[in-house]
């Protein structure tokens, strides 16, 4: 059972090389099309724009071989701007379509004390531990999801994390999450 890293050319690639080794998982780097289909389950991080993570997919031929490979039942872990990646369309992108895997788009988050961005630690109800967020976007899905777990910026109640048949997200970077995001990383990868 092989783990594929896919590298969209947005995201921070050595850090889950570190995580997949500290984990001691059986992994591969994915760039292309034939390097999904060699992987029985599949993360995606990203970070910038929902824009640069979809054009560098579209660019390789990922985003219609991640799709397939999804089809198929092979398990997909989005992370932060991998996560949004997974919807259809998003106010930071408008025009750029995403893998549109879930139902849904993605939104700019409120203005929660003159901040546009949410930087720093939240607890994320259902999940146990802190977790290292920065977004200005967020989520929202069209229709019910089979686990959604959600945190707080100010008053707004967000989608930080969901599972949807072969589908995951997450909104926070476990990656800079110490030790509660490793365990949760491991633990999410072995339930895929």
């Amino acid at each position: 059972m092989t783990l594929g890293i896919v590298d969209s050319g947005a995201c921070n690639l050595r850090a889950y090389v570190n995580v997949a080794e500290t984990l001691k998982l059986d992994y591969t780097i994915v760039t292309n099309p034939d390097g999904v289909s060699e992987c029985s389950k599949l993360v995606l991080p990203g970070v910038g724009s929902f824009g640069g993570v979809a054009s560098g997919m579209v660019e390789t031929g990922l985003d219609e071989a991640i799709k397939a490979a999804v089809g198929r039942g092979v398990s997909l872990l989005g992370i932060c701007a991998g996560m949004q990646i997974l919807f259809r369309e998003s106010d930071e992108s408008p025009g750029v379509i995403g893998l549109g895997l879930v139902e849904g788009s993605v939104k700019r988050l409120p203005v929660v004390a003159r901040a546009k961005i949410n930087i720093g630690w939240s607890h994320v109800n259902g999940l146990e531990g802190d977790f290292y967020f920065v977004h200005s976007f967020h989520c929202e899905s069209s229709k019910p999801l089979e686990v959604e777990y959600k945190a707080s910026f100010g008053k707004h109640e967000f989608l930080a994390g969901f599972r949807s048949g072969n589908i995951l997200g997450v909104q926070f970077h476990p990656e800079k999450s110490g030790k509660a995001g490793l365990q949760l990383l491991s633990r999410l990868i072995d339930e895929m």
